[in-house]
């Protein structure tokens, strides 16, 4: 599996209705990502939906500007994934989406929270970045790169973008605070920085410029997200267009100028995303290549 591709993306426009949206070379994702460009309407029915495999039935977590939700309307299927609700399949509604497939470069899983001390999760080794997702409680979905030092890490609630906690290690990851709470039911991801022929994904960091700039990784991302100092975080589908992308901060927006471009040979950023502070902004990204 390693040589083939394993992160795949596209774009559908929902029809308010049910939809099946089939994966071109027919694999069954372990996760998927959805951005909805809706700028109107019910803040409930515009944010980024994140499927885990190990998640029940059609069951996901939906960030919007409001909060997040854990919502039914998206089921995996074998050969892609099925859209029901508004969230996610709104009528007129363009999206776009990521999936990732399971295998060498990726893991999923769940762990229940203890609520005293901290958690463990052993993937027997050492992640570029995490994704998690909280169900209950306090509703979270969030990403830990493996650039970002001690427990540091982006959670998003609806309210706040900054829900940190997270520690990599060597063989897994550690949760706790807000991602280790007792009793409730934890969803993760982790990817890794293979390098060679089985590189899928690249986890980095650049400094910001105050201008555009480019970030050199070899090949034409497939998906990319980025974190930033002031705890924003942006999801940039394979097939969005020009400078578009989702972001989630104090709520969720989809972009369309002084954005994020892909290249053939990277991506391109400008303001926001390469703000030149003192001291100096430092972006965390995650590149999925291939």
């Amino acid at each position: 599996m390693s040589l083939n591709l394993i992160i795949e993306s596209g774009t559908y426009v929902g029809n308010g209705g049910t939809q099946t949206i089939t994966i071109g070379t027919g694999w069954q994702p372990a996760v998927v990502f959805i951005a909805s460009t809706r700028t109107g309407g019910p803040q409930s029915q515009r944010g980024i939906a994140f499927k885990t495999i190990n998640m029940p039935g059609d069951l996901f977590l939906y960030a919007n500007p409001q909060d997040v939700d854990y919502d039914p309307g998206l089921t995996i299927l074998s050969n892609g994934f099925q859209v029901v609700n508004n969230e996610v399949n709104h009528s007129g509604t363009t999206f776009y989406w990521t999936a990732l497939r399971a295998g060498p470069a990726i893991d999923t899983g769940t762990y229940a929270g203890v609520g005293v001390g901290s958690t463990t999760v052993v993937t027997g080794r050492q992640p570029s970045a995490v994704f998690l997702g909280h169900s209950t409680g306090v509703m979270m979905f969030g990403q830990k790169p493996g650039t970002l030092a001690g427990t540091d890490a982006f959670g998003y609630d609806g309210n706040t973008a900054n829900h940190p906690q997270v520690t990599i290690n060597a063989n897994g990851f550690t949760a706790e605070g807000d991602w280790d709470v007792d009793g409730e039911t934890y969803w993760w991801c982790a990817v890794y920085d293979l390098v060679g022929s089985t590189r899928h994904f690249q986890q980095a960091t650049y400094t910001g410029t105050g201008s555009l700039q480019a970030i050199a990784l070899g090949s034409q991302p497939r998906m990319l997200t980025i974190y930033d100092p002031t705890t924003k975080w942006a999801l940039k589908p394979g097939q969005a267009p020009a400078q578009e992308f989702g972001q989630l901060a104090s709520g969720y927006t989809w972009e369309t100028i002084l954005g994020i471009s892909f290249s053939a040979t990277g991506f391109t950023v400008q303001q926001p995303w390469s703000e030149n502070t003192v001291p100096a902004s430092v972006y965390d990204f995650l590149a999925g290549m291939r």
